[in-house]
């Protein structure tokens, strides 16, 4: 993935959140008790997603079997505990932006532009 690429990715995301909102996909499963002992509210969750950088980004874009046609990105922050798995879509027009994903990571995430001297 080229760093402008991700750069761009990111200020579109930022804008069409303040525009439209962030809407967080919390799932049934193990991602809600992460969320409860992470203890950040949205308004928290939403500051990091808008503080994210192409240097936090870790991989993508891929597509989604849910919406294929609007690819994620996954990036990550190291907070109080650990690492954090954050997923990103723009998804569908004129609607919030999706968090499909704001947990633990389950494995170390790498970060291609970490830390790199970029020309």
């Amino acid at each position: 993935m080229i760093y402008t690429a991700v750069e761009q990715f990111l200020q579109q995301i930022k804008a069409k959140a303040d525009k439209h909102g962030l809407a967080f996909l919390e799932k049934p499963t193990n991602n809600l008790d992460q969320l409860l002992e992470m203890n950040l509210t949205v308004a928290q969750r939403t500051s990091i997603i808008k503080g994210l950088s192409p240097e936090d980004y870790s991989t993508g874009p891929y597509l989604c079997n849910l919406h294929p046609q609007y690819p994620s990105m996954i990036f990550g922050r190291t907070l109080q505990k650990g690492e954090v798995f954050i997923e990103l879509s723009k998804g569908v027009d004129k609607a919030p932006v999706m968090c499909r994903a704001f947990r633990w990571a389950s494995k170390k995430l790498i970060y291609p532009f970490k830390n790199k001297i970029l020309v």
